[in-house]
This record gives C-alpha cells, sequence and structure tokens, in this order.
C-alpha cells in the first residue's frame, strides 16, 4: 500500500491495513471487498479520493468498495480513511478484474448447475453462527500450519477459490490443477482472524465462505509414538503424550488431538471411543506426515462413537480388524441429531477387514436411530477406502465406505474406491461402497471419484428405503467420476443401483442425475412391486460401457431377479436400448414392460458394449473418441 499522512486533526492517524493490491474480481460480477484499518479512534469513516480506469468504483462511509458490473482491467483507487476525531490517512491501491472465461472451461466442456451455487450449499467451513469456537476449522495453533478445505456442494464444477479476506500469508489453490485445490493454507501468528473465500462455478455463480480463526493452544492436545511420554508428557507441542489412550483419557474440553508421524495401536472394546464436547472431537495428523492407527484388535461396534458436531479427521491410515466379532462393525458411527463430519486425505483398509458382523459393516455409518431430520454437511474428501470383506451371513448393508440413512448436503469428492472382496450373504439389501439407504437422503455431490482399476463390487446403491423417513430422497448428482466394475454374476454387479425400497422412500420426482462420468459395467435399476412411484433418472454426456454381458441371475436375492435392469446393455454407438430386463432379450431390443422408471438422456456417441477403441486401460478415452469427445463425454477435464 502506498499511504501518506493527510491530517492529524485530534492524535495519531488511523493505518489502512488492507494490501495494496486488492483482492481481484471477475468481469460482469459486482465486485465488493471491505477496507480494514487500526489505531487512531474508531469508529472510522471511508471515502473514495479517486480513481484511474473506466470502471465505476464506490466507497461507502463503512469501506465497503463495490463495482456493478467491471470491465477487464486493472484500476487504481484513492481512498480515505478518517477516525472519530478527524485523524486522516490516505492510501492508493489496484484492483484487477479478469475475465470471465479465465477459469472457465471452453464452452461444451462443463455442465450448468443441477442444484445451484448457494451459502446453504457449503460444506465446509459453516459460518460462526453454526459451529462452535473449539471447532478444527475456527481454531489455529502457533506451532502448526493451518489448514482449512474449502468445498461447497453442488454448482456448476470446477469450482474456482478467491481469497478475498485473509491474514497476511495466507494461500489457496485456485484451480482444480492446484495441488493445494481449494485448501486455505496459513502460518499462525495471533489474535482471531478474519477468513473469506470466494467460490466461482462453471456458471459464472459465486458464494463468499466467512469465518473466524483464533490462534491458540487450548484447543488441542498433542501425541507422540517416538518422541512423547505418558508419564512426564502434558500433551503440549513441546511435551506430547506418548499414546492415543493418554490423549483421549485426559481429553475433557472438546479437545482435538495431532498426532505426528508414526504407528499407533489403538484397543477398543464395548461401546467404542466416545468423540463429544466433553472428550474429544477428532484426530489429525501433523500437516505434512501420516499418522497409522492400528484397531485390528478391536471387538466394538464403531470404533469412533460421534456424539458431538464438528468431528473432524485428516491424514489418518486406519487398519481394520481382521476378525471382528460384533455385529455391526463401523470404523466412525456418529449419533443422530449432530452435524458436521468431515474426513479428509484418511485411508482406511483391512486384509480382509470385517468377516463376522452381519449389519452395517464399513467406514463411516451415519445411524437413523431417533432421526427426525436429516444430519447435515458430511465430507469425504481425498480418502481411500480397500480391502473390505462384508458379512458372510444373514447380513445388510455390508462393506461400504459411507452409508447414510438421512443425510443433506453431502460431498464425497477425490475419493478412491479399492478391490473389496465379494462375500454375499442372504440379508436383503445390496453391498455397496456408498450405501445411500434411506428416505431423506438429497443434495448431494459425488464428483472427481474413481476405482482403482476395475473392482467386483457395486459403487453406488441408491437405496432409499423409508427406514422412518416420510422425506424424499433425491437432488443428488454423480459427476466426473471414473468407474470401473468387473463382476459378472451378483447384484453387485452393478455401477450404480438405483432401488426404491418403500413408498415412504421414493424420489417423489426428486432427480438422480448423471453426467460426465466414464462407467464399464452395469448400470441398474430395481424396485419392490409393492412401490409404484416414478423415479426419475437423468444420464448426460456420459461414457458407459457395459462390458459384463452374462448378468443373468440375481444369486444374491432370487425373487427379484426379474425386477433387475441394466442400461446401455449390447447397443451400439448411437443406440437407444436405455433399459432392458436381465436374462431379456440381447438383440439389442427394448424391453418396456417395466415403466416406473422415467430416463432423460443426451450424448449417446460413447455409449457401447464393448470398451475396445474407446478407453484405454486407465479408462481414458483414446483414438477417434479421444478426438472427438475429450473434455465434453466422461470424466476426463479439458
Amino acid at each position: 500500500m502506498t499511504a501518506f499522512i493527510v491530517a492529524r486533526a485530534g492524535g495519531i492517524a488511523p493505518s489502512i491495513t488492507s494490501p495494496s493490491t486488492l483482492p481481484s474480481g471477475t468481469q460482469n460480477v459486482t465486485y465488493n471487498y471491505t477496507m480494514t484499518a487500526f489505531g487512531g479512534t474508531p469508529p472510522y469513516t471511508w471515502l473514495l479520493i479517486s480513481q484511474t480506469g473506466t470502471n465505476s468504483f464506490t466507497v461507502s462511509s463503512g469501506g465497503l468498495v463495490e463495482s456493478a458490473a467491471p470491465n477487464v482491467q486493472t484500476d487504481s483507487l484513492t481512498i480515505q480513511v478518517m477516525d472519530s476525531v478527524g485523524a486522516t490517512n490516505t492510501g492508493v491501491f489496484s484492483v484487477s478484474i479478469a475475465s470471465a472465461g479465465s477459469y472457465q472451461l471452453a464452452a461444451g466442456h462443463w455442465v450448468p448447475a443441477k442444484m445451484a451455487l448457494t451459502a446453504s450449499r457449503v460444506v465446509i467451513p459453516r459460518p460462526d453462527s453454526e459451529t462452535s469456537s473449539s471447532e478444527y476449522t475456527r481454531n489455529a495453533h502457533p506451532n502448526i500450519q493451518y489448514q482449512c478445505p474449502v468445498r461447497v456442494q453442488g454448482g456448476a464444477w470446477p469450482h474456482w477459490f478467491e481469497l478475498i479476506t485473509a491474514p497476511a500469508g495466507a494461500t489457496i489453490g485456485q484451480g482444480w490443477t492446484a495441488a493445494d485445490y481449494g485448501i486455505v493454507k496459513w502460518t499462525p501468528t495471533s489474535g482471531t482472524q478474519t477468513f473469506t473465500v470466494r467460490v466461482h462455478d462453471q456458471d459464472g455463480a459465486t458464494v463468499d465462505v466467512t469465518w473466524t480463526v483464533t490462534v491458540g493452544t487450548s484447543w488441542v492436545v498433542f501425541v507422540d509414538s517416538v518422541n512423547g511420554n505418558d508419564i512426564t508428557g502434558s500433551g503440549t507441542f513441546a511435551a506430547p503424550w506418548q499414546t492415543y489412550s493418554k490423549a483421549i483419557t485426559a481429553c475433557t474440553t472438546g479437545q482435538y488431538v495431532c498426532m505426528r508421524a508414526g504407528s499407533y495401536t489403538v484397543p477398543v472394546s464395548g461401546s467404542g471411543i466416545v468423540l463429544s464436547a466433553t472428550k474429544h472431537r477428532g484426530v489429525f495428523a501433523y500437516p505434512g506426515e501420516r499418522v497409522a492407527i492400528d484397531y485390528s484388535n478391536s471387538t466394538s461396534d464403531g470404533v469412533w462413537s460421534a456424539q458431538v458436531s464438528g468431528f473432524f479427521f485428516s491424514g489418518i491410515d486406519w487398519t481394520c480388524p481382521t476378525a471382528a466379532a460384533q455385529a455391526e462393525s463401523s470404523v466412525i458411527r456418529p449419533f443422530p441429531n449432530f452435524n458436521r463430519y468431515y474426513l479428509w486425505n484418511c485411508t482406511a483398509t483391512g486384509n480382509p477387514q470385517i468377516t463376522a458382523g452381519t449389519n452395517n459393516d464399513g467406514w463411516l455409518s451415519l445411524s437413523s436411530t431417533g432421526v427426525a431430520t436429516s444430519q447435515q454437511y458430511v465430507m469425504m474428501l481425498g480418502c481411500t477406502g480397500s480391502g473390505f470383506t462384508g458379512s458372510s451371513g444373514a447380513g445388510n448393508n455390508a462393506y461400504f465406505d459411507l452409508e447414510t440413512y438421512s443425510a443433506q448436503y453431502v460431498l464425497v469428492e477425490d475419493h478412491t474406491f479399492g478391490q473389496t472382496a465379494q462375500a454375499i450373504g442372504t440379508g436383503n439389501r445390496g453391498r455397496a461402497r456408498i450405501f445411500i439407504k434411506g428416505g431423506g437422503n438429497h443434495d448431494w455431490s459425488i464428483r472427481r471419484c474413481k476405482t482403482n482399476g476395475a473392482v467386483s463390487n457395486n459403487i453406488i446403491d441408491f437405496y432409499c428405503g423409508a427406514d422412518g423417513f416420510n422425506t424424499p430422497s433425491g437432488n443428488i448428482e454423480a459427476c466426473y467420476n471414473t468407474f470401473a466394475n468387473t463382476e459378472t454374476s451378483k447384484w453387485s454387479a452393478t455401477v450404480t443401483s438405483l432401488y426404491t425400497g418403500s413408498v415412504n422412500g421414493n424420489l417423489g420426482g426428486i432427480p438422480y442425475w448423471s453426467y460426465r462420468n466414464t462407467y464399464v459395467g452395469v448400470l441398474n435399476a430395481a424396485q419392490q412391486t409393492s412401490n409404484t412411484a416414478v423415479r426419475l433418472v437423468s444420464t448426460e454426456n456420459d461414457v458407459s460401457i457395459n462390458d459384463v454381458v452374462s448378468l443373468t441371475t440375481d444369486t444374491y436375492n432370487a425373487s427379484t431377479a426379474l425386477t433387475q435392469y441394466r442400461m446401455f446393455a449390447n447397443t451400439a454407438a448411437g443406440g437407444t436400448d436405455l433399459w432392458h430386463k436381465l436374462g431379456g432379450s440381447s438383440s439389442g431390443a427394448s424391453d418396456n414392460t417395466w415403466t416406473q422408471v422415467t430416463l432423460t438422456y443426451s450424448g449417446l456417441e460413447c455409449h457401447q458394449n464393448s470398451a475396445a477403441g474407446v478407453l484405454d486401460g486407465s479408462y481414458k478415452l483414446t483414438g477417434i473418441y479421444r478426438t472427438n469427445y475429450l473434455g465434453t463425454r466422461g470424466a476426463e477435464i479439458a
């Protein structure tokens, strides 16, 4: 900032603390930024003295800098601040306006928003008014680099991020190719700092995300398996404890546990480890380090029982039970009526994971007990789940990465689904990696996820059973994902399965959108005979390859074999055989006997029966398909 004192009418003039280069704006998108000052005698009054450039900027008395529809250029603004006794200070500030297309993909290379970019869809961080002052997003430690993902469900993706207000030195990865895409990073200093991140989508819509961060030490305790000591340590950065068990017994005010790199064994039994406002809210690895937690000898149902809003796990590698005897073995099981569940950059694996459980076996399970309304704001970002083995008995809902009964504003992004061992029992529900189980699941985005090669299990199961919920499920999108499934004989052969379990759980006409995905395997829809509600399914610019051609019986549940359907089976490019019964015609003729699904579609050019000549070994477009459709069909962004 170029600043000079104009007058000191009653004391020391206030200092303008805004940077000399104000945050940039976007062409034809209303620009706004609030000036900041320190010192003098508040309150302050602001005034625009002069400007160069053709954009029409205004500065309110409260310091709000605005321009309604700025053009692409850089303007220079001379702005004055005056305190309550007349002391003034003046600075010169530059504002650059970038082309609206500078972050947007080429026309036709993105899909307009199915769900508008709005403040209610901000998954993390939520506003201060909704969160506890002790939550992870609102706290920083002087010895830890502050790192916080900013993510919004919905909007026209990919999003673009811009820091509007932040302390000196803070950064964010702006574009989708950045290694720290949408991650705020900052080396903490002191005090309470305000952050505002502006999120842009491909439609040109924006939403501002504002929250405060307080620098302190009491919100976190430290554990170091190498250098810590449970006897002489105090849980501070300089004197960490050695074991996680010591940390969780010492936490009494809803703190978080920061673990240094190393391996930790966590024996768990009974009701598991409780996350609560009077114990601890979550665990995160020290930035740049990985933490291995082995609880393979656990005999608990839910290892982490979340009885608090705002739980947060990051940088954790879980080794899960190898022979758990419990009926329902989840890594994390949040209680109902809590919100804000965040998993970031974590892995969960077992070899196998669960062999004796009968229900709800997997990673993150959002419970149904006593839920009257949806649990809100759930994120799984940059995680990997693999090696799960589902129930072999009379169980339901096995080996999922995420299972929800009723959840709203859910984001699963950059998630990797590893191979899962198949174990079909005699229960009546699917074995899926994302199990959208109950009614009341709505406002979801599942994007830029992938399978680790081809797997032999269902990826997304949109079951939608009622389970006590009266709110219809829907407004769920799957986009820019690459899923490959090689299973040929079980219900779990489907890449995406749509199944409505009862009237209360039906979509009620609210859509499930599938667009810009690459699918290899069967896409499936089924219904119970008691349900006559129409389910609307929309597919747009997907690459759908049905390499699974022998799915003629349902060995999981023979009574429903004839209500199974698959999409794009045995059709050539441009074909219209979008649904037919398993065991039905293999000639490509449509089977219209099931009329309860309404399918809308576009961009059939890349829908094929075989991947030969369409996709390479990494499931990327190849040959003429790559030439014609890269960036407009399938999951690849270009």
